[in-house]
């Protein structure tokens, strides 16, 4: 087994990360494990500097060859507030996902639907 893939394995299945169901219009998937981030954005405006949550979704190349932008992750026993103030345990995946540089896991931007 390779041990860049066992590794994985490893970190999929360990604490902190999600089960969750990725559904798209070419077709469901079964339950997959993905890692969520939440980290800020800083973006500076003149003399202001405006910080904003962001969503970030890791996924195994293994289970999903591809995502697509667009498609839907929704994560059981998550929360995830809108800006209309509603909570729901859905994300869409927004841009384009990038790979790492084993071509082992997927990163994706995430908002909530």
């Amino acid at each position: 087994m390779d041990p860049f893939q066992a590794a994985l394995d490893a970190i999929f299945n360990g604490p902190g990360s999600l089960a969750a169901s990725y559904q798209h219009s070419t077709g469901d998937f079964p339950t997959i494990r993905v890692l969520l981030a939440r980290p800020d954005e800083a973006a500076t405006f003149r003399a202001s500097r405006i910080v904003q949550a962001t969503y970030e979704v890791s996924v195994r190349k293994s289970e999903i060859y591809a995502p697509i932008a667009g498609a839907e992750l929704t994560i059981p026993g998550q929360e995830f507030p809108q800006a209309s103030g509603v909570i729901t345990d859905r994300l869409r995946l927004t841009g384009d996902p990038m790979i790492d540089a084993e071509g082992l896991t997927w990163n994706c931007g995430a908002e909530p639907i």
